[in-house]
């Protein structure tokens, strides 16, 4: 499972949480929370069982003191593209990957196809053994299927140059014949 550090709302965080445990197979496990204070100045121990290791502007130094592999920005207020894209600076060097919600993207929202079932799904880097096993066997049969494409293929274009240059020849020859 791929360590992972949720920073955002309480709720957004705690759903993230519940999508996480409950489909295992995307490879994720939440293992702490950056979230803002309570209003009333107390600051929270867990959300849904996950410990809080800090406020959202904590992330960069939790994961360069706990090395977790991806941050995840859900929806929060405080989250601007200022503050999104300086969390991106300081994470970059860093071990960490930063996923963040399309809610909190400018985007067209049809433009946003969501994996189904856990949202948002792993990294690419993420797949698991079988997968990259499977997408180099498919790489191998790719190559093999074009040099058996080249080899079938070749004898094939080299006849039809052959009599496409007979076929010049002889036109060439009725041109001169006619003068």
């Amino acid at each position: 499972m791929v360590p992972v550090l949720a920073a955002g709302s309480v709720n957004e965080v705690a759903d993230l949480i519940t999508r996480a445990r409950r489909e295992p197979q995307y490879g994720w496990s939440v293992e702490a929370a950056c979230v803002p204070t309570h209003p009333d100045g107390r600051a929270l121990n867990d959300v849904s069982g996950v410990p809080v290791v800090g406020g959202l502007e904590d992330v960069p130094a939790r994961v360069q003191q706990d090395g977790y592999r991806v941050v995840v920005a859900v929806p929060h207020p405080a989250w601007t593209r200022t503050r999104l894209r300086d969390m991106a600076w300081d994470l970059e060097g860093t071990i960490a990957e930063l996923v963040v919600a399309p809610a909190l993207m400018e985007v067209d929202r049809a433009a946003v196809a969501l994996h189904a079932g856990l949202w948002p799904h792993p990294p690419a880097g993420q797949q698991t053994v079988a997968e990259r096993r499977a997408m180099a066997l498919k790489a191998a049969i790719d190559r093999i299927d074009a040099v058996i494409a080249i080899i079938v293929l070749t004898p094939l274009l080299l006849a039809v140059a052959a009599v496409m240059e007979g076929y010049s020849a002889v036109c060439v020859e009725m041109q001169g014949d006619d003068s």
